[in-house]
């Protein structure tokens, strides 16, 4: 759910999460159907049963401050779901966990060479490395960024996480924090320590297997961003976007297709599976190629 009015508020009648506007119209949906609430507005208020449901749904909260910045994250508590695949997270030496975030590393960067494909400007450079070849994320990163900005016209930016000024880098970062509180929710549903990662380093006020995670994930967003941007639409609107592809947007799996956001789940799953199991081949990641 995400909250764009300012002003609103959020209440719990008969297991429906309700969101009022200022305007006293209601939009509700059933609170075992709730993933997350995005607070993308100014002035909203909720009743501490609300938000005391909304945790116990395994759902987590978002919110953003008076610039569209998020700045914090209401999560459910970690829970153990599996004994095998918590031993296997806290005991997983570098070896394993070095195999794992070589698998995330390769599909981030097979992702974002699919991205520049689907843009028009792909790049031979990203093909090579997905498929292991001088594989090196920091000069990945530096080539896709200057390829994908100038595909959406902005050639010569730089990607900045903190920066707020420049559009594409407002837009993703809104974008990442929303992918990140789904990413977030889906580790700790699936008992797995987002404090302890497999390549970002754990410290204090830090998540690092969330930052580990997510990245297969982000050139989903940056497709969606691009197609957004030459349509010319606004910050308002991108916000609308982020929850309606999230929600919408399908990619293939198996014999069939999910969603995006049920693919995040699928993944957590996945990963659980391979600590458990001790074999790095159980874990799933998204393909971009395979969106439909």
């Amino acid at each position: 759910m995400h909250m764009l009015s300012h002003g609103g508020r959020l209440t719990l009648e008969r297991q429906q999460l309700v969101h009022i506007n200022s305007e006293g119209i209601k939009k509700s949906i059933p609170i075992g159907d709730l993933r997350a609430v995005v607070i993308a507005a100014r002035g909203t208020s909720f009743s501490g049963d609300a938000l005391a449901a909304i945790l116990d749904a395994d759902a987590v909260v978002l919110h953003s401050n008076a610039r569209y910045k998020p700045c914090g994250l209401s999560v459910p508590l970690p829970r153990v779901v599996s004994h095998a695949a918590f031993l296997g997270q806290i005991g997983a030496g570098e070896p394993f966990n070095h195999k794992l975030w070589r698998k995330i590393l390769l599909r981030k960067v097979a992702n974002q060479a699919a991205c520049l494909r689907l843009l028009g400007v792909p790049s031979a450079y990203l093909e090579n490395a997905a498929k292991g070849k001088n594989l090196h994320e920091g000069n990945c990163a530096k080539h896709y960024w200057r390829r994908f900005f100038g595909a959406v016209g902005w050639g010569g930016l730089r990607r900045r996480a903190q920066e707020l000024d420049d559009s594409p880098n407002h837009l993703l970062n809104y974008g990442y924090a929303v992918l990140s509180a789904l990413c977030h929710r889906s580790l700790i549903v699936h008992g797995l320590q987002p404090v302890i990662g497999l390549q970002h380093r754990s410290r204090y006020k830090a998540t690092p297997l969330v930052h580990d995670f997510i990245e297969p994930f982000r050139a989903f967003v940056d497709h969606i961003m691009a197609l957004h941007l030459r349509r010319g639409e606004d910050m308002q609107a991108w916000i609308k976007v982020v929850g309606q592809s999230l929600r919408d947007h399908r990619i293939r799996h198996e014999s069939g297709s999910i969603k995006l956001m049920d693919a995040i789940d699928k993944a957590a799953s996945s990963l659980a599976r391979a600590y458990a199991k001790r074999n790095a081949t159980e874990l799933w990641l998204p393909s971009l190629v395979s969106s439909l």
